[in-house]
């Protein structure tokens, strides 16, 4: 194998991870192979030849997306923690995760969830991965001792991806933590 070119599973991540930028700068009708192929500077049908259709294509940003997502959870303490620690902590990670260079992951995310709505395979993927952070929601709500962490729990991710499109659409600012960690409190306080 030549040196310069990587590693099958190398060049499918890179090029997942074009397609992520591609859909965050230019839509869902600019994810094309050809636009990641001219991203990666590949030589034409490069990216056909690890993801044979746009489905393929798309449904591999989902996964990637996912993957990324749920390492962020792999980051949240195990150990019980107090209500007000809980939304500082929950604070803290949107601020440190909405950073710039994040931005289009979020957005992409976004374009990602568009799409389903007419992929019935896609948005049964993207159902199962919410309910792992439902689920994820479910525990934390528990440390903190919750009295119903299922019921609340849907209540908490659905917050948290309202703060992250509300900071994506309509703010040029940065999160304010201090804001943020009252309104999660407030939601903890309701358990």
């Amino acid at each position: 194998m030549d040196v310069d070119t990587p590693a099958p599973a190398a060049r499918r991540t890179a090029i997942v991870d074009a397609a992520i930028e591609v859909l965050a700068t230019e839509g869902g009708r600019g994810l094309t192979h050809r636009a990641i192929d001219r991203r990666l500077d590949l030589p034409l049908g490069s990216t056909a030849n690890y993801f044979s259709t746009r489905t393929a294509l798309l449904r591999a940003v989902t996964q990637r997306l996912l993957e990324l997502d749920i390492v962020s959870l792999e980051e949240l303490p195990a150990r019980r923690m107090s209500k007000d620690r809980t939304a500082s902590f929950f604070a803290e990670r949107l601020t440190r995760s909405f950073l710039p260079d994040m931005r289009h992951h979020y957005i992409a995310h976004h374009e990602v969830l568009l799409q389903s709505a007419r992929d019935h395979q896609l948005r049964r993927e993207i159902a199962e991965a919410r309910q792992r952070f439902v689920k994820a929601a479910a525990r934390i709500l528990t440390a903190v001792g919750c009295a119903d962490p299922e019921y609340h729990a849907p209540g908490l991710v659905a917050m948290i991806d309202g703060l992250l499109i509300d900071q994506l659409l309509y703010s040029d600012k940065p999160f304010d933590v201090q804001h943020l960690t009252a309104q999660i409190k407030r939601l903890l306080m309701q358990c």
